[in-house]
This record gives structure tokens, sequence and C-alpha cells, in this order.
């Protein structure tokens, strides 16, 4: 066999090795599994919202499914909301728009993304469903996550999420608000990456779509826990807090963003539900204290 023989079938064999690599690991994950069912029953439980005058609506990653609470919420303010936190691997782009298509004029947004979430982190999740559609500019990127690790064939088996897990469809309430997360069960609070540049033009996207659709919107911090490994964040948040500032965006929970880690559940950015609730309240206090709410009960 000649070299130019030899090489060509290597590059031909290593092309096909790719792509089906890239095929393997195109097939969702039980953990990606588990989250297009959240995204289906979202959507149909705010579909099933019956309420009329202005709603209160969060939206982010897990963060946002964690962190607040919309039963909580409504209690207290006789307004009605809905929890819309999903995946972050969805992407901020795809969970604000996914919001926002089903705000009405007058509505308000609570916008509540995990610090990675407004970094331009690729939304894992969202090309492997309807939720997205992958544009031209973006085909680099897809591919670079098809191919960029080995597939994992065990994590693509498909299994049943246990029924008592906080991660199955089941513990997610009428409101969308998670229901399961009791207690402090992981001391992993630490949040994961480092410091990354913000993604303004993905901001400013979401910041115009919701002016367009008279939806007023506001940023509110996600709650992390406060503790030395977390310290790093503080200049991504102040940077945050600055510019979204200078674009006219409320700024909420920035002073309060850190909380004891008794607060939390299973991980970084998961409250369990006495943070949750605690979380709330604060909220609804911002928010009245800004005259965005009417007191309870007027």
């Amino acid at each position: 066999m000649s070299n130019r023989a030899y090489i060509t079938r290597l590059l031909l064999g290593l092309i096909a090795t790719l792509f089906i690599m890239g095929g393997v690991k195109s097939i969702p994950t039980n953990d990606v599994r588990g989250a297009l069912a959240w995204w289906e029953l979202k959507n149909e439980r705010f579909d099933a919202l019956e309420a009329a005058g202005p709603r209160i609506i969060f939206a982010g990653g897990s963060a946002t499914l964690f962190g607040l609470s919309a039963e909580r919420f409504s209690a207290l303010t006789d307004q009605p909301s809905f929890n819309f936190g999903l995946h972050a691997n969805f992407g901020q782009e795809v969970l604000v728009n996914a919001a926002l298509a089903k705000a009405r004029t007058g509505d308000l947004l609570v916008w509540s993304p995990e610090l990675s979430g407004v970094s331009g982190a690729f939304p894992t999740i969202a090309i492997y469903g309807a939720p997205v559609e992958p544009s031209l500019s973006g085909l680099w990127r897809l591919l670079e996550h098809w191919f960029r690790t080995p597939p994992d064939l065990v994590s693509r088996w498909a299994r049943p999420i246990p029924s008592n897990s906080v991660y199955h469809a089941d513990a997610i309430g009428p409101l969308g608000d998670q229901r399961r997360n009791q207690g402090r069960v992981s001391d992993a609070l630490c949040l994961q990456g480092e410091p990354a540049p913000i993604d303004w033009p993905l901001i400013d996207d979401i910041v115009a779509r919701a002016r367009d659709k008279g939806v007023s919107l506001v940023f509110r911090f996600p709650t992390i826990a406060d503790i030395a490994c977390n310290d790093w964040a503080e200049a991504s948040a102040d940077a945050l807090s600055v510019g979204l500032t200078q674009r006219g965006v409320v700024v909420l929970n920035r002073e309060a963003m850190r909380r004891p880690i008794d607060d939390f559940h299973d991980t970084h950015y998961h409250l369990n539900t006495t943070g949750a609730e605690r979380a709330t309240q604060a909220l609804v206090d911002e928010l009245t204290r800004l005259k965005m709410l009417a007191p309870a009960g007027r």
C-alpha cells in the first residue's frame, strides 16, 4: 500500500470515527431527558395558569428553579406568579425567550440566571430538542461539543429517574416550584468555573426583547453560598451590576447574594425550601420598596 493510500484511509477512518462519536453523543443523556421533561411540564402548567392582570414570571436556570418560590411569592403578594426556572444548560437565551413567549404586556419578568449563564456558556441541552435550532454561526460550537470528549455510553443508557428524586417531574409543583429540596444534603457549594467575560450582546438582546413586548424586566443575582471558595465571583458580580445599571436594568439581590450554607440543598445555586422562602421574601421586599408591587391585600 502506498503512503498516499495509507494516509487517505487513515483520514477517512478518523473522520468516520468522529462522526460515529458525534452521533452517539447526540443521543440525550438521562440528565438531558429529565430536563426536556421539565420543559414540557412547565410549558403545560404555565398554559394552564388562569390569571387576569399582570403576572410575575421567574426565569433562569436551576438557580431560579431551586432559589425562588412562586407559591410563596403569590401568598405574600396576592399576585399571580410562576417559576419558569429550568436547567441552565438550555442557555439563557432559550430560557428567557421561552418565558417571554408566555408573557403578556404588563407582566414582570424576574431574570435570575447563574453567573456562568451570562458569560456565553454553550447551551449543551438546547441542541437535543425543539427549544432551539442551531444557526450556521453556531455550527462549529455544536460540532466542538459533540467531538471534544469521548461519548459516555453509560449516561446515555435510558433508565428512569428515581420517583423520589428532586430531578423527577413529580417534584415540580403547580406553579413550577421545586418541592423536594428539603434540608442540606451536600457540602459541594463552591461555584464551578472561573471568571469569564460577560456576554453583553446576549444581555442586550434579552433586554430589547422584553422592552419590545412591553414586559418589565429586572435582573436578580442568584444566591450563592457565603464561603471563601466563592470570593472570586464578587468581581464578576460587580462588573455585571454596573453594566446592567448603565443599561437601565433594575438590579436586585446584589448585596444579599451570599447566604449561609444551611440555606442550600445539594449543590451550588440550589437552595432548600427554607432558603428559597427566605430569598422569595427578600425579593418581595425589594420589589415593594421599588414600588413595583403593591403590598398584599391592597
